[in-house]
């Protein structure tokens, strides 16, 4: 993902790298490197994010790229014990414009999964 800037990479990082759904986020100057956790049901997650960058990870430019095939075991989630109001980025799923279409943030209360 692009940034404005290498602090707008590092502010998205700090911001949203505790998202369960983020198994690896590096950056490099104003580019984030971001490998996400997502089922195949939740594809729609994922296409959201790489289609509206600016709303969601925060950035200027998403490039995606889907894996035909996993050789290593996936990640998993980071889920914590006590799901919260809020996610870890701060956003919350009751006021989301995509909540009908989404079954939400997994270490939340609102989450439908």
């Amino acid at each position: 993902m692009e940034y404005d800037s290498p602090e707008a990479a590092e502010r998205g990082a700090r911001r949203y790298g505790g998202c369960p759904h983020v198994a690896f986020w590096a950056t490099e100057g104003s580019r984030a490197y971001i490998i996400l956790s997502v089922e195949e049901s939740k594809r729609f997650w994922a296409e959201y994010v790489g289609e509206h960058p600016e709303k969601t990870f925060g950035g200027v430019k998403a490039d995606l790229a889907f894996a035909d095939e996993v050789y290593t075991p996936p990640p998993g989630m980071r889920i914590p014990r006590e799901p919260g109001n809020v996610s870890p980025c701060g956003s919350n799923c009751a006021t989301c414009p995509a909540y009908d279409n989404c079954p939400g943030c997994p270490a939340t209360v609102h989450y439908k999964g």
